[in-house]
């Protein structure tokens, strides 16, 4: 059967009895090969790698194939939400151009955070934990986390202008000490 359509509406290209889970169906059936719906027009051409290509593998596995030098965009709410860029950058917005992105890069795919708006937020169960923005990285909350544990330690830490342990604001009876570095001897 090239095309059938059933007292439903249901159409069915390769079948007779197009069906799909609820509402009206078009149904593309490949049998042993591979079933595909190609989106084209005068921009993208009317070749077999052109257009927006979507389908099911002789494996069973399913795929969305944007076959352009162009972007791929998911929507909801009539908002683009997603868009997997023609150079496979994934940038996840909010609703603005300035969402924020995730890239894959690199030859070791590297992973890249841009959090457009200034600050990057990582949350743990939907709670924010630590910021970072372009000039430091610290926690949500003052005191609440660690960095590292006692069994999982960071063997080297590197900094500037030291590493601050202690803070002289929150000492008492501080006094000066003539002792030297001799009397630690």
């Amino acid at each position: 059967t090239s095309m059938a359509i059933d007292s439903s509406g249901n159409v069915g290209i390769g079948t007779d009895s197009p069906s799909a889970a609820a509402g009206t169906a078009l149904a593309i059936y490949g049998g042993a090969s591979q079933s595909r719906l190609a989106l084209k027009n005068s921009v993208t051409g009317d070749g077999a790698s052109d257009g927006l290509q979507i389908g099911v593998g002789t494996d069973g596995g399913a795929f969305i194939e944007q076959r352009e030098n162009n972007y791929l965009i998911l929507s909801t709410n009539a908002t683009e939400r997603m868009r997997i860029t023609s150079g496979g950058d994934i940038q996840i917005k909010n609703g603005t151009v300035n969402g924020g992105e995730i890239k894959l890069t690199g030859a070791d795919n590297d992973l890249t955070l841009n959090g457009a708006r200034d600050q990057i937020i990582f949350q743990i169960n939907g709670t924010s934990e630590y910021v970072m923005d372009a000039n430091q990285l610290y926690p949500e909350t003052d005191n609440a986390n660690n960095l590292g544990t006692s069994g999982l330690r960071f063997s080297t830490v590197y900094a500037a202008n030291g590493v601050s342990t202690s803070d002289k604001t929150l000492k008492e009876n501080i006094e000066e000490c003539d002792l030297g570095i001799d009397f630690i001897n």
